[in-house]
């Protein structure tokens, strides 16, 4: 719960921008505003599915300052012609930072996780 405050403060001021990147279109998430009880809720969803290995969600920092830049999801695939759903989404201020975070995740995937059919939506 570390960075409820901070994570709530952050996707609910980029809505837009979450629901404009790959991957995140048809989706439920984000759909309106949350309240801070109901995101802390959703965090501690989150802190239960890693801790069962059911999923596996990770905030993202700025290596520097330590800013609050995203998210990335790992979850059970939606389609059995992959064997993961991953989702990842930046801030709108930081939307320069999409493409790289992409193309850090899918080396990451490649390197260190045990999926090799990974349904993540392409970034250009």
């Amino acid at each position: 719960m570390k960075h409820a405050a901070v994570d709530h403060a952050t996707w609910t001021t980029s809505i837009e921008h979450i629901k404009a990147t790959p991957g995140f279109g048809g989706r439920a998430w984000p759909s309106g505003i949350a309240s801070p009880e109901e995101n802390a809720a959703g965090i501690r969803k989150h802190e239960l599915d890693f801790a069962e290995r059911r999923g596996f969600a990770y905030v993202v920092l700025a290596p520097v300052t330590g800013e609050y830049l995203g998210c990335v999801y790992f979850y059970p695939p939606r389609s059995p012609a992959f064997d993961v759903d991953v989702r990842s989404w930046v801030k709108a201020e930081a939307a320069s930072l999409d493409k790289p975070l992409h193309d850090c995740v899918r080396v990451w995937l490649a390197d260190r996780w045990p999926w090799r059919a990974p349904d993540y939506a392409w970034r250009c």
